[in-house]
């Protein structure tokens, strides 16, 4: 691979925008070579699979959420069994944010001293930035601060200002704030960003925080915040809020990327879906890249003013799973048949629609367009419809059903969407099949109902539902890193079978989980694991819906 061409102050903007990020790589600044995108983040090094590429804590942040702490984001409905539940206190005077009750290690972008160490995260908070804070939310309009489209970007910048007129942010962290681009020139271009609205707010901002920066300067600020953002999520509770790190701004974007990140409080980590090649650019994706060719140009023009052309995109509509064709007369049966599949998830998703018959209906929507020729499986919105529905069979307690679609999702229709096995998505949903199937092996034992409709499989259960569970902390190990809380959920259970298994085996541990005890385990679960999907009628070489 070719070596990436140094931006013109390359060794300074490197030393800008990595210095005090976690980065077990060596990365280097330079010009991407997607058209437009300007700077880019490069491997220095081969990356495999499955590492951490760097992890950063945020210049700043904020939660979005009424159930996550503005400190460390600490989540009232987390998943993590392993810590203790979260109690929030809201901010009495502002009444605009909460904070959690246990002590706070983290101080946004550093550790708190030890002097300090058990304060609580609404005195750190009140010490670097709440304080004053606090009196510009309460001198404001409403409207200003409503949980709206770009309620999250305006609480970042004010933060912003705050902390810089403060001196609390380091000669680095300007510079590099300073550095980013603002895309002021795309901005008038699109309508949903509201400029006029905006701009009229950010007035008012630069009177209330009494800033000496100029309203010019102050806009391009709220610009560089708005475009250069990242989403805090938290397991099963997708954007808790929106972080600003820089040396993640520089990552461009790509429909079909080597990487992805994540958060872990309020912490951004990278890490790699694919082995990335030495003076490969690294890319995650900004949007849903499952998206058609069609959805994903129209969401990244709207959003983030920019077409993409990435080597997905360059194929345009003959990509993999692409349904429309590009001409306007052929496609327009087509996109009638994607409305009805809309309007059908729709109706599934608010409760409107029978449960019964979905997946009927999804396949007479799709036999008309291409005269009886069937839709791949993969193209959008059938997967959504699919996972849905599943969801939908386990809230009503549809055991058999819910795990026939579960397991359609995670054999079939997810290799062919993220041909990555270590895209996070491809884990949670395996996360979700382990769950229903873990749930269904409880309800079997107390319900003799349940029981009898998994008599069939009931031998091939235990054995699939273990395997699962191993195949599950492999992956997010490798995909969402070892203190993800889907990884300790997994390597509990894990732990737990090994010694249930053992116990049954009359065996030890260690003999059970011997090199030699594994190859026979692989042999009966994959016996078993045939004999699930047979029952399930599930098509491992399906690609059609």
């Amino acid at each position: 691979m070719a070596n990436p061409t140094l931006v013109s102050s390359g060794t300074e903007m490197t030393d800008i925008f990595l210095k005090g990020i976690v980065c077990p790589y060596q990365l280097l600044i330079a010009d991407s070579k997607m058209p437009e995108a300007g700077w880019g983040l490069f491997a220095r090094e081969e990356i495999p699979a499955g590492m951490q590429i760097f992890r950063a804590m945020p210049v700043v942040s904020v939660v979005s959420s009424v159930g996550a702490c503005d400190n460390c984001f600490g989540w009232v409905g987390s998943s993590d069994p392993f810590k203790p539940p979260i109690h929030l206190s809201m901010c009495i005077s502002c009444k605009r944010v909460k904070y959690c009750s246990k002590a706070s290690t983290l101080l946004f972008g550093e550790h708190i001293p030890d002097s300090n160490r058990f304060q609580g995260c609404q005195r750190a908070a009140w010490k670097r930035h709440h304080k004053k804070e606090c009196t510009i939310y309460r001198e404001i309009d409403n409207h200003v601060l409503e949980p709206k489209g770009d309620s999250l970007a305006i609480r970042m910048f004010i933060r912003l200002v705050v902390l810089h007129q403060d001196g609390q942010l380091t000669e680095n962290q300007w510079k590099a704030i300073s550095a980013l681009k603002s895309h002021k020139e795309s901005i008038g271009k699109s309508k949903e960003l509201g400029l006029p609205a905006i701009n009229s707010d950010i007035q008012l901002l630069r009177e209330v925080t009494q800033c000496d920066m100029s309203e010019s300067d102050l806009q391009d600020l709220y610009w560089r915040i708005n475009f250069n953002q990242h989403s805090v999520d938290s397991p099963l509770q997708p954007h808790l809020g929106s972080c600003l790190v820089p040396s993640a701004t520089l990552i461009n974007h790509s429909c079909d990327p080597n990487a992805h990140h994540l958060s872990e409080g309020p912490e951004l980590v990278l890490r790699s879906s694919r082995k990335i090649a030495k003076n490969e650019e690294i890319t995650i994706s900004y949007i849903e890249s499952t998206q058609s060719f069609e959805e994903r140009q129209k969401v990244l023009s709207t959003t983030y003013a920019f077409g993409c052309q990435c080597r997905k995109c360059t194929k345009g509509f003959k990509e993999q799973g692409e349904i429309l064709t590009g001409n306007s007369v052929l496609d327009v049966p087509i996109r009638s048949a994607k409305s009805k599949l809309h309007a059908l998830l729709d109706a599934l998703a608010d409760g409107t629609q029978e449960l019964d018959g979905v997946e009927t209906r999804m396949r007479e929507i799709c036999s008309g367009p291409f005269a009886g020729k069937p839709w791949p499986i993969n193209a959008s919105p059938l997967p959504a419809l699919y996972e849905v529905l599943a969801r939908k069979f386990e809230g009503e307690q549809q055991w058999e059903k819910a795990l026939r679609v579960w397991l359609k999702i995670v054999y079939v229709i997810d290799p062919l969407r993220y041909p990555e096995r270590l895209n996070p998505h491809r884990v949670e949903h395996l996360m979700a099949l382990c769950q229903l199937e873990g749930q269904i092996s409880q309800m079997s034992e107390i319900d003799v109902g349940v029981k009898a409709s998994f008599r069939k499989i009931e031998a091939a259960m235990p054995v699939v539902l273990s395997h699962h569970h191993i195949q599950l902390k492999e992956d997010a190990a490798a995909s969402l890193g070892t203190n993800h809380v889907i990884f300790k959920i997994a390597a509990y259970y894990v732990k737990v079978m090994d010694q249930q298994m053992a116990t049954g085996m009359r065996v030890p541990v260690s003999v059970w989980q011997s090199d030699q005890a594994k190859d026979k385990r692989k042999e009966r679960y994959e016996a078993r694991e045939l004999e699930l999907l047979k029952w399930a009628d599930v098509d491992l070489t399906a690609k059609t819906i």
